[in-house]
């Protein structure tokens, strides 16, 4: 952004649990990418918050008064940090810090087809878009259950600017996805 590679967010995605709760307020960070969200547990109490890093992708259905499956989980850092802080309150507790190197991640961007995405360079080459030169990076990012998606991100020099993609720097950017289904060659036709 802004002929810059840097890193907007980046937040572990955590395994957790299905709860159905009501949406009572919602409260976006300066990113727009994520949000504090305050759901109803107890009709007339408090709401309960939390902190969604895919709000860029579930903001249109995020609206107050509706019931959703969110899936939530906790960690256990503020009590932590707490326990390590004698007479520190909650209001004290610093941001986590996660490390996010060699880490390969991709989540929803500000705009439709928009990813923001953070992986390793396995492979570079230099390729010509008609006129224009472009630098072919080759991303992949991991699954449990299934083969790694592969990604070709083709990054102009107005782009990249002074910065020269090597094989195993870490990037963070956001990238726009096209694609389409594979052309199948049946054979010919009878």
């Amino acid at each position: 952004e802004g002929e810059k590679l840097a890193p907007v967010t980046a937040t572990p995605l955590l395994e957790g649990l299905p709860n159905d709760l009501m949406v009572d307020e919602i409260h976006p960070w300066q990113t727009g990418v994520e949000a504090n969200v305050g759901v109803t547990m107890v009709e007339g109490k408090s709401p309960m918050w939390f902190y969604d890093p895919l709000y860029g992708g579930d903001k249109d259905d995020l609206t107050p008064g509706v019931t959703h499956t969110f899936v939530l989980a906790g960690e256990a850092y503020a009590q932590i940090w707490l326990a390590d802080n004698p007479g520190k309150t909650r209001l004290d507790v610093p941001p986590l810090k996660v490390d996010v190197s060699k880490r390969h991640m991709i989540m929803p961007g500000r705009n439709f087809c928009e990813y923001q995405v953070r992986a390793t360079i396995e492979e570079v080459r230099d390729c010509q878009l008609e006129q224009m030169p472009v630098k072919l990076l080759y991303l992949s990012f991991p699954f449990d259950d299934r083969q790694p998606m592969r990604l070709p991100v083709y990054a102009s020099k107005m782009t990249l600017g002074d910065y020269e993609p090597e094989v195993g720097h870490d990037i963070d950017a956001y990238v726009w996805l096209q694609g389409r289904i594979i052309d199948i060659d049946e054979g010919p036709q009878q």
